[in-house]
Parts: structure tokens; C-alpha cells; sequence
């Protein structure tokens, strides 16, 4: 009989531990899912940017800030009323090129974030 209880109790905590874990996950997506749009956004602009200029693709590695990707007219964070900039990184790699993208707004940043590689962009 007292098995059973002990049974009855961890069964309840384990139902709701995951049903407390998956909804802070699906509030987290709720949340930041318009600015995982926003990076991958400003990562396929720069895709479409070196896709115009090859000769411009990086030896080793290369940051490219959303301001110049704006400028090329290959970017438009201007419409989202969210105050952001960003960059991506683009790093060679054996076959093909690596694009990583980073954005700051009021209300979010992705994680690594560094200001000085918006300022001091290779482009």
C-alpha cells in the first residue's frame, strides 16, 4: 500500500515537471519567435549578398553588419518597429561557408552578442 502512494507521487511530480518544462518552452518560442525570424532574416540576406559578390567571400572569416546589407538594399529591419542591428559571420569552412547570425534589439539579444563586431565589421 505504501508503494503504491510512493508510486502515485512520482508519477505526479514526473507529469509535472514535463508538463511544467514544455510549457516554458513553448512560451519561450511564443516569445522570441519573431526575432529567431529576424536572424534568419539577416543571415539569408547576407547568403543573398555573397551570392552577388563571391570574390567578397572570406578567407578565414569575415563579419558583415546589417547596416551595409541595408545600404545593398538585401536587408529591411526598418518595417519591424523593433530598433535592431545585427551581424553575421562568416567563416570558411572545408567545403562551403558557415553564416552566423547575431541581432540586438530593445527586448532581446542573441546570446554572444558583441557590439564591437557591429562596430568594427569587416563590411
Amino acid at each position: 500500500m505504501k508503494m503504491q502512494r510512493v508510486l502515485i507521487v512520482w508519477i505526479f511530480v514526473t507529469v509535472l515537471l514535463v508538463g511544467g518544462l514544455t510549457f516554458i518552452g513553448w512560451y519561450n518560442i511564443q516569445q522570441n519567435g519573431m526575432f529567431f525570424k529576424l536572424e534568419n532574416k539577416l543571415e539569408t540576406a547576407a547568403r543573398t549578398y555573397f551570392g552577388m559578390y563571391p570574390d567578397r567571400h572570406p578567407a578565414n572569416s569575415l563579419t558583415i553588419n546589417s547596416n551595409t546589407l541595408i545600404e545593398e538594399d538585401m536587408l529591411d529591419f526598418e518595417n519591424e518597429d523593433l530598433e535592431c542591428i545585427g551581424y553575421v559571420i562568416v567563416t570558411s569552412q572545408l567545403i562551403g561557408y558557415r553564416y552566423e547570425a547575431f541581432i540586438r534589439c530593445m527586448k532581446y539579444s542573441t546570446n554572444n552578442f558583441d557590439y564591437n563586431k557591429f562596430r568594427n565589421s569587416d563590411l
